[in-house]
């Protein structure tokens, strides 16, 4: 009898942690595609507004983690209005917070090379050990604060002189979205290098 009972209680164990893995892994797959349509869509969105975005196609990461969404070899470009200037990285890495919709980070260590119209003596290449920015947004979209951390970063000149390093910087925005509805931000910058 014991054992017949120990069996049942084996296998309803067993049963409960089957059943508990097919639900999480559901879970997370359906968080997972939601973050990459929102991404895709947020990027068609763009280039029906004259921006420029190329990237490889877009991956999710970090199962059995917190999904997160990885787009390698990214280029932008600004429509001419907007200045028409282009920035291209090797990786961008987007982590959504936790159970919170309105708290993202953008990961984009490695190299960045930024260039402009004015920029005639070539394009600024940036590498960064670590180049992280968190955005918090409201219920309706809007930015409403950004953090940016840079660590071993170098800044160089289209002929490869250094322009600027520094170990650690980090930068404190307040953005918040115009009261008289134009398209212009806010930004306070305070922080240390």
């Amino acid at each position: 009898m014991i054992v017949l009972l120990s069996r049942k209680v084996l296998w309803s164990c067993i049963g409960t942690i089957v059943a508990s893995a097919l639900i999480y892994g559901g879970l997370w797959a359906a968080l997972a595609f939601g973050a990459r349509d929102i991404t895709e869509d947020w990027i068609t969105k763009q280039r029906q507004d004259g921006w420029a975005i190329a990237a490889s196609a877009t991956r999710i990461d970090g199962f059995p983690g917190w999904p997160v969404v990885a787009l390698e070899d990214v280029a932008v470009t600004a429509p001419l209005e907007e200045g028409a200037w282009s920035w291209s990285a090797e990786r961008i890495t987007l982590v959504p917070a936790a159970f919170d919709l309105t708290q993202l980070t953008i990961r984009t260590p490695g190299r960045h090379t930024f260039n402009a119209p004015w920029a005639t003596n070539g394009p600024l290449i940036a590498n960064a050990a670590r180049a992280d920015f968190e955005i918090d947004i409201d219920s309706r979209g809007r930015l409403q604060r950004g953090h940016v951390t840079l660590e071993d970063t170098e800044l160089l000149d289209a002929r490869r002189v250094p322009l600027v390093r520094t170990s650690l910087l980090d930068l404190e925005l307040a953005l918040a979205d115009s009261t008289d509805q134009t398209d212009d931000v806010f930004a306070r910058f305070t922080g240390r290098s």
